[in-house]
């Protein structure tokens, strides 16, 4: 590990553990349908995932035994397919099969698999990803890889729009937000994040953008693929709340677009993401305030800004720090070594004497540990990037004040899987 606050130990799970999981983040691929191939105990969570999200009859499963998996389930895979499209009321565009931590160890030819099918199911597309949480602590663990397959159907088109795609992040932007309105001014005229992909032909219209904006880490093998593959270039913009680094965004997008002089105001935006921390000012006063990494994938980062801004922030939950947080977490123990930063999957969590109730937490899993009466309702930067992303923030910390968190309630109703 980077840094002395950080130990590779038993892992503690508590009930606010997880995020949106394999089976919805691929769900996103529009006419799509999942097979999982995997023992019955592997697609638990997977299913009650797909039944929280309403997404069950696009899921289905080949449970395989102990004989499969001596014996290789290579041909039970292609006959699985063939008679899961022969059932389906509607026959999918896609066919995305997922395979277990098993199928690492079974060293299975996938593309063998899926020139097989394609021949005898022509009129779909096949593509493998993998729920092997073995993986969590390599280069390449499932988010990372179910992200890349998402993609890898996106091929080179010498037929380019003016069009961006936004990759890396789970869900859409918020449409307030002033990236929309930027590009427009500068003749982009979609941005298309999968999510809002009507069909199967809209999503392959991705392949025809001028550009792949990253504003998540998740996306980069997924980006550097498409790059090869589709030939699409990608700029890695990464979520930020420093609004200095906004501006400098903003000024690399355009330089890749070949503008020196943006022809767009962001005062408007910059002027009330300020107001916006104004407020929250105001309202949190000297609270203690909480942040953990199911909020944000740089908590050291989004905790060095809000110190910054005036914030009373005195704890940081962070299973690891990760490359692009390193800085910030050096910054941040420098100039305020009486924070504590903890592991929220650390043993030690379970001794439950980090109580804080009068706090407000940014994050699940900081609100359950601290048992904080204030929890703001909201993961993963979801739906954040900019001027805007900083308002609705601060706007965010505010309401959260409203009245005390129901953790329970806000964790069913966001539907966290493990």
């Amino acid at each position: 590990m980077c840094c002395n606050h950080f130990e590779n130990t038993l892992h503690y799970t508590s009930p606010a553990t997880g995020g949106w999981g394999l089976v919805r983040i691929c769900m996103q691929l529009p006419e799509s349908h999942q097979l999982f191939v995997c023992p019955a105990a592997c697609g638990r969570h997977g299913a009650l995932g797909a039944y929280q999200q309403h997404v069950k009859e696009r899921l289905s499963y080949l449970y395989v035994d102990q004989s499969d998996i001596v014996n290789g389930y290579d041909d039970l895979i292609v006959q699985a397919c063939g008679e899961l499209l022969g059932a389906l009321d509607t026959k999918p565009k896609v066919l995305m099969i997922v395979v277990s931590c098993i199928d690492d160890l079974l060293g299975t030819n996938h593309q063998a698999i899926v020139d097989e099918l394609e021949i005898a199911h022509p009129d779909v597309r096949f593509v493998f990803a993998h729920m092997n949480p073995i993986s969590l602590d390599g280069k390449r663990p499932p988010i990372i890889t179910a992200l890349d397959a998402m993609y890898s159907l996106l091929e080179y088109n010498p037929h380019k729009l003016n069009t961006v795609n936004l990759v890396g992040c789970f869900a859409d932007l918020e449409k307030t937000c002033e990236l929309y309105a930027f590009f427009k001014s500068i003749g982009i005229e979609r941005v298309i994040h999968i999510s809002e992909t009507k069909d199967f032909n809209d999503y392959k219209k991705m392949e025809q953008s001028k550009l792949n904006l990253l504003i998540s880490p998740a996306g980069k093998l997924a980006c550097e693929n498409m790059k090869k593959k589709a030939q699409i270039p990608y700029l890695q913009e990464f979520v930020t709340y420093d609004m200095d680094e906004i501006e400098n965004q903003y000024k690399r997008i355009a330089a890749f677009f070949g503008i020196t002089e943006i022809p767009f105001d962001f005062a408007p935006y910059k002027e009330k993401a300020l107001q916006a921390v104004k407020r929250a000012k105001e309202k949190i006063g000297s609270m203690p305030v909480i942040v953990d990494d199911s909020c944000t994938k740089t908590p050291f980062a989004l905790s060095k800004v809000l110190l910054n801004f005036g914030f009373n922030v005195v704890r940081i939950f962070a299973e690891q720090c990760i490359a692009l947080d390193k800085q910030a977490y050096a910054d941040v123990t420098s100039a305020h070594p009486e924070i504590e930063i903890l592991q929220p999957q650390h043993p030690d969590i379970l001794k439950f004497d980090k109580r804080m109730p009068d706090s407000l937490a940014l994050g699940f899993q900081s609100g359950y540990i601290s048992a904080s009466e204030y929890v703001v309702n909201w993961v993963n930067d979801d739906g954040l990037f900019g001027y805007d992303g900083v308002r609705r923030l601060m706007d965010m910390m505010v309401s959260a004040l409203d009245e005390k968190a129901d953790l329970e309630r806000m964790i069913k109703e966001y539907g966290l899987v493990i």
